[in-house]
């Protein structure tokens, strides 16, 4: 049986990568993240188009408990430091998480591979060997911590060509404001009948 090289390897360097890189750098393992992009929180950077997260970020809660400020922040990550330090507004912008997100890898000096695309995935025995366009690695544990996906889901609804995805439509508010776009609404109302 092959020895890993690593107790966990993690694919994805975004909140949830990172967030575990830190919960074992601290119990002590030997773990890498390994990035697709050049920096934390790459689907960030694209993602949400209109760059307003809906995350709320309350700075503000009347209280000193940390415990509680800490519930109230739905972007901090555990073991600081906070995100209610990166912005002050409800509802923050994606560009403030990733700044965040860097500092975050940074702040825990996180092991982190950037500009590396995970290819293949296969169990061997006693863990996993995942392949890169960089080279191989061995590992225990694997986790995926890659989020909602890079390819979009498009449904099977009929005529579904005919509409713009959302990685491609356009978040200038000028542009719609012509668009000649009508949505319809159909109501329908179910009879009730007294009940006796």
């Amino acid at each position: 049986m092959r020895v890993p090289d690593l107790d966990c390897l993690v694919v994805g360097a975004g909140p949830a990568g990172l967030q575990l890189g830190q919960h074992l750098a601290a119990a002590g393992r030997d773990y890498l993240i390994l990035e697709g992009g050049s920096a934390p929180g790459t689907f960030f950077a694209t993602y949400p188009r209109h760059r307003q997260l809906i995350s709320i970020n309350k700075v503000h809660t009347g209280t000193d408990d940390p415990e509680l400020n800490l519930r109230m922040d739905w972007n901090s990550l555990l073991g600081g430091p906070l995100f209610t330090q990166y912005s002050e507004r409800y509802f923050p912008t994606a560009d403030d998480l990733i700044r965040y997100l860097a500092d975050y890898a940074k702040h825990h000096s996180l092991a982190v591979q950037y500009d590396t695309k995970v290819e293949r995935i296969a169990r061997t025995d006693g863990g996993f060997e995942i392949a890169t366009g960089g080279g191989a690695y061995r590992a225990a544990t694997v986790v995926v911590a890659t989020g909602v996906g890079v390819m979009p889901y498009v449904a099977p609804i009929p005529g579904i060509e005919l509409a713009e995805p959302y990685a491609t439509v356009s978040t200038d508010p000028a542009t719609s404001s012509t668009s000649g776009c009508w949505l319809s609404a159909r109501a329908t109302r179910r009879s009730r009948r007294p009940r006796t």
